[in-house]
C-alpha cells in the first residue's frame, strides 16, 4: 500500500465539477459479519486470562458405616488473550482538503475540522 501525504495531485479529478459518481471506498456499506461468529467483550486491560479449575472425580460407592471418600480440585490450564490494537493513519494537505469539491470523499477520510498542513 503506498504511503505519503494526500495532496491535490492524489485526486486531481476531485478538484473539478461534473463528477457523476465516486466509487471505491465502501467500507461502511458492508454488513458486520464477525459478530455472528464471535462473542464481543470490552476490556480496559492489556490482556485477559481464563483459568480452568479441575472437576472432581467419580464418586465411589460408600459402604454402610464406612468413611466417605474425599476429593479436591486444582488449577488447570490457563489461556491468555492479548489485546492487539490495529491502526492506520494518513496525512492530508490543507490545499487538498480546501480544493476538493466533493465533500463525501473528504468526510470519509477525516472530520471536517481536522486540517493538517
Amino acid at each position: 500500500m503506498p504511503g505519503g501525504i494526500i495532496n491535490t495531485g492524489t485526486h486531481p479529478k476531485l478538484l473539478w465539477p461534473g463528477i457523476h459518481a465516486i466509487w471505491g471506498q465502501t467500507y461502511d456499506q458492508h454488513e458486520t459479519e464477525y459478530t455472528d461468529l464471535y462473542d464481543i467483550q470490552d476490556s480496559g486491560k492489556a490482556w485477559e486470562e481464563d483459568v480452568q479449575v479441575t472437576g472432581f472425580g467419580l464418586a465411589p460407592i460408600k459402604t454402610e458405616g464406612g468413611p466417605m471418600a474425599m476429593d479436591s480440585e486444582v488449577q488447570g490450564t490457563i489461556s491468555r488473550y492479548v489485546h492487539v490494537p490495529y491502526a492506520l493513519g494518513y496525512k492530508v494537505t490543507f490545499e487538498e482538503r480546501r480544493d476538493n469539491l466533493y465533500e463525501e470523499v473528504g468526510s470519509r477520510r477525516a472530520a471536517a475540522n481536522a486540517f493538517s498542513s
